[in-house]
């Protein structure tokens, strides 16, 4: 007869402790959300995450997958948090506005006469949120976060894959989704049709963290000996809707699927475990509570934001940067307006394009073979008898086209293009004097 341990060893692994973490016999591997991460932070505990790194860095393996999901991924996250941060200052902004409209209601009542003095500066208060915004949008900054982060995994990235492991694993994943064997079998209809295509290499996403999982079981096979566990950094199983790596109880994380923590001690007799990011960074790094609710907030903006809810600048990136081969239609229409389009990464024009009602517009090619992005100056003079509706109207465009033109800045500027840069700042400055002209009209 034999012990329980004996029988189920999976079900008696050892807690992992936290001066294991820097122990010769010890591998970590960050996942792509990892390293993502440190883009959707703030500054201050970004450098913690990558101080976090340097730690341990000569425990580091980083599988080739994961680095190149990380390289097609970052520029996404780097719009998407200019996205976020531009949507919150329109949040400040516009509750900044209900309070000023009750202020002034207040204004034309007797009974408070001291506010007849009283005035909010909403241009101050929007410098002061650019200040902000400029701060995370600053090139020099992104350059130094990708240097910082491409200094510690450097050297400890797996070598590129053949195809034919590639292809060996997909059809090992195909089965194994089918019968729910951990990991990645909740991509398979999330992410059923989406390709990727690298360097001579063609694969399905559905089956990447499948192949992150395949590289690390063969770069222990080939560590035989010299490593007694894995752990694995990643925030991969903290959403409700995925459970094909963590084991859940109630809906609390419990740890790694148990079938994950068998195929790993029989294919390479090594321990394995999972810890969510802040929860590895914290093992390294001094993180008070007030830091962890603060990565916690940060990382909720991208959830809410979600894959599913691209941002409009996003969405004209990826449709607008593709080649010439592609035709772009612009379904939005500003009629009896001359509107200018140009490329907002590059500053080429087409200047007094006329646009009809219903009418669409294609794009063209231009000698560098890119094409046009639609860049509206409307030309908002009035008659002196245009009634309220046509004031509001354009107000209304002029506010959308305000916003856009700020999106557009904080881009050129995240990228280093200084001279679109400043060619948007002025016309920031002109559609601003526009919209105070024409708000003044309704006075």
């Amino acid at each position: 007869m034999k012990k329980m341990e004996q029988l189920f060893p999976s079900f008696f692994q050892p807690q992992l402790k936290e001066n294991e973490l820097t122990a010769e016999d010890t591998v970590i591997v960050l996942d792509t959300n990892f390293l993502l991460d440190i883009y959707r932070l703030n500054p201050s505990l970004a450098d913690k995450y990558i101080a976090s790194m340097r730690k341990i860095n000569d425990r580091l393996f980083i599988p080739y997958f994961v680095a190149l999901e990380f390289e097609f991924n970052k520029s996404k996250i780097i719009r998407q948090k200019s996205q976020i941060i531009n949507n919150q200052k329109q949040k400040v902004l516009q509750a900044f506005e209900e309070v000023e409209a009750e202020i002034d209601k207040l204004k034309k009542d007797s009974s408070f006469p001291s506010l007849q003095e009283f005035t909010l500066n909403k241009i101050e208060l929007a410098e002061l949120l650019n200040k902000d915004i400029n701060r995370f949008s600053e090139s020099s900054r992104m350059h130094s976060l990708h240097n910082k982060v491409a200094e510690e995994i450097d050297n400890k990235i797996s070598n590129k894959p053949t195809q034919k492991f590639i292809d060996e694993t997909q059809e090992k994943g195909e089965e194994r989704y089918k019968q729910q064997v951990p990991p990645g079998y909740n991509d398979a209809e999330i992410k059923e049709e989406e390709l990727r295509n690298y360097d001579g290499l063609k694969y399905k996403r559905k089956y990447g963290d499948l192949l992150i999982w395949e590289t690390i079981l063969n770069e222990l096979k080939n560590r035989a000996g010299r490593v007694n566990r894995l752990v694995f950094v990643s925030n991969d199983g903290t959403s409700d809707k995925k459970d094909d790596l963590i084991f859940k109880a109630s809906g609390q994380r419990v740890g790694p699927k148990i079938e994950l923590i068998e195929e790993m001690r029989i294919e390479t007799n090594v321990k394995f475990y999972i810890l969510k990011n802040s929860t590895f960074v914290s093992m390294l790094e001094q993180i008070s509570e007030t830091d962890k609710r603060e990565i916690n907030q940060q990382l909720n903006h991208f959830d809410e934001f979600g894959e599913t809810n691209k941002s409009d600048v996003e969405n004209d990136y990826d449709r607008f940067t593709k080649t010439a081969e592609d035709t772009i239609i612009r379904n939005r229409v500003f009629n009896g307006d001359n509107i200018r389009y140009s490329n907002p990464l590059r500053g080429d024009s087409l200047n007094n394009v006329n646009i009809n009602e219903n009418k669409n517009l294609h794009a063209r090619e231009d000698n560098s073979d890119e094409l046009y992005w639609e860049m509206p100056i409307i030309n908002h003079s009035l008659d002196i008898d245009s009634d309220n509706d046509e004031i509001l109207r354009r107000i209304e465009i002029l506010q959308h086209r305000l916003n856009r033109n700020e999106e557009f800045m904080f881009q050129a500027k995240s990228m280093g293009d200084k001279q679109r840069y400043l060619s948007l700042r002025d016309e920031y400055d002109i559609l601003r004097h526009q919209l105070l002209s024409l708000k003044r009209r309704l006075d």
